[in-house]
């Protein structure tokens, strides 16, 4: 997972002042999306000025069928931009100071006109996990939301408001709330099943022993990369509990039954990141299991080696004595019969390691797995990081 720069708080500020990250992305002006029943209207790009006086227009002048407006600004570097869209909008100033820290916790805050809700986008970049956070406000028949940086998370969103899949268009702006944070939920399910493959694979070569020796590294890293995802989805479940059963400004009791089916999303996601968290922990496991049974097979070669030599060592012991009288010098073939009587006791012992299994190094293991197995991209990635680490 890339490492998020240090945002640094300036203590002893006044509470509601925007200030951006210096890593911030400067936004290329605003994407603003108006639909109904019967009608989509999109306009990309859009200067904040034009963005905020449609937004009016609609909102002094409601029409037949209800509109709802979808005002998304990606990047906020931009600290003039995002004041004046808070005070056009009047958004309030704690929330609008939220947008650019980009350490908020997923939650539900009510300031009584309007919702704000901070979340966290995973998205997968060059083989690397990465969290942007994506801040919605809910007023009434608007959603305003605030992208960390440009990316097509909620291109799903809008494809099926363009195309009036399901009841998106029939609905209100607490519904597009809804579809937003569900997609947000449903793009973690592809990138925890990356990780799951990626440990799958890393299993298999511990196991048949063709792990790396940097391996225990990359199971710190996977374990790492858990962990933060484990953060983000925690407090997610409580977030979206608050949506449904509290009652909120701009939320009807039509959009509960949807907002229940989000959670449980939420809580099966987090019973999925659960069992990656123990799979890694138990990879760990095997991982060093393997390391200390390759170190007892290089100890048995090692005593199994020693033991053989004993009695050959004893033998040579016993005529490296210096007695003046020793018949067996005195033979003929008494070198041969020694040298003989050594090679007949380390035979004698190889057999016997034989028989009770004890030299037999070249036993197959036979993995049965009930899960499938790893996609050939997992195997790919998980290979090419560990020539890299090298």
């Amino acid at each position: 997972m890339k490492k998020r720069p240090a945002q640094h708080i300036i203590p002893g500020m006044p509470p509601g002042i925007i200030i951006p990250s210096d890593s911030a992305q400067h936004p290329r002006g605003v994407d603003l999306l108006t639909y109904s029943a019967d009608a989509v209207d999109e306009r990309p790009g859009l200067a904040v000025d034009d963005a905020l006086a449609a937004i009016r227009a609609v909102t002094q002048a409601p029409a037949t069928p209800p509109q709802v407006l979808w005002l998304n600004v990606s990047g906020l570097a931009d600290a003039q931009l995002l004041k004046k869209i808070g005070e056009a909008l009047t958004l309030h100033p704690l929330a609008m100071e939220d947008v650019v820290s980009l350490r908020q916790r997923p939650r539900v805050d009510n300031y009584d006109s309007h919702l704000y809700i901070p979340l966290k986008i995973l998205q997968q970049d060059d083989n690397a996990l990465t969290f942007n956070q994506l801040s919605i406000f809910l007023l009434n028949n608007l959603v305003v939301t605030f992208q960390e940086q440009t990316g097509d998370v909620l291109d799903a969103v809008r494809l099926r408001i363009r195309h009036g899949s399901g009841r998106i268009r029939q609905m209100g702006a607490d519904y597009l709330m809804y579809s937003i944070i569900d997609t947000v939920i449903d793009n973690y399910f592809p990138c925890l099943e990356q990780i799951n493959d990626l440990m799958e694979a890393l299993e298999e070569k511990i196991i048949r022993n063709q792990a790396h020796k940097d391996s225990i590294e990359y199971i710190h890293r996977l374990k790492r990369d858990i962990q933060e995802v484990r953060r983000a989805i925690w407090p997610l479940r409580d977030a979206i509990g608050a949506l449904y059963r509290d009652e909120l400004p701009n939320v009807s009791k039509a959009i509960r039954p949807f907002l229940r089916d989000c959670q449980d999303h939420a809580i099966l996601l987090f019973d999925s990141i659960e069992n990656c968290r123990e799979f890694a922990n138990s990879l760990m496991d095997i991982y060093l299991s393997t390391l200390s049974n390759r170190m007892n097979e290089i100890m048995k070669v090692l005593t199994i080696i020693s033991t053989i030599f004993i009695p050959l060592t004893f033998i040579a012991g016993i005529y490296g004595m210096n007695f003046a009288t020793m018949p067996e010098l005195q033979w003929r073939w008494g070198y041969a019969t020694c040298l003989a009587l050594m090679a007949i006791c380390a035979a004698v012992m190889i057999g016997l390691f034989k028989h009770v299994g004890w030299l037999d190094f070249k036993q197959k293991t036979t993995i049965t797995r009930k899960k499938r197995l790893p996609h050939q991209h997992a195997i790919a990635i998980l290979e090419n990081w560990l020539k890299q680490n090298k």
